[in-house]
């Protein structure tokens, strides 16, 4: 990790729905830390950044609009993120 922020874990997030889109964001390269409203999924290109909320008012849509985002993240053909697609 580049700075001192505090690592977490997609299981630390109150939300079934959530902890659910984390954990398949964060089999790609991407990590968790704490930040923002609760935390920030980082790319580890460093060109993404998507804020994670901890009580998000519509959590299933908060889930959908985390894996779009991830989606939306560029990178080469054979990356294991376009499976996010």
């Amino acid at each position: 990790m580049s700075d001192s922020r505090k690592r977490l874990d997609a299981s630390d997030h109150p939300d079934k729905d959530v902890r659910k889109a984390l954990k398949r964001i964060l089999e790609g390269p991407f990590e968790l830390v704490k930040g923002g409203h609760w935390g920030m999924l980082r790319c580890d290109n460093g060109c993404c950044q998507i804020s994670v909320s901890g009580s998000p008012r519509n959590a299933p849509r908060h889930a959908l609009e985390l894996l779009r985002e991830a989606a939306k993240c560029p990178r080469d053909d054979g990356d294991v993120r376009n499976k996010l697609r």
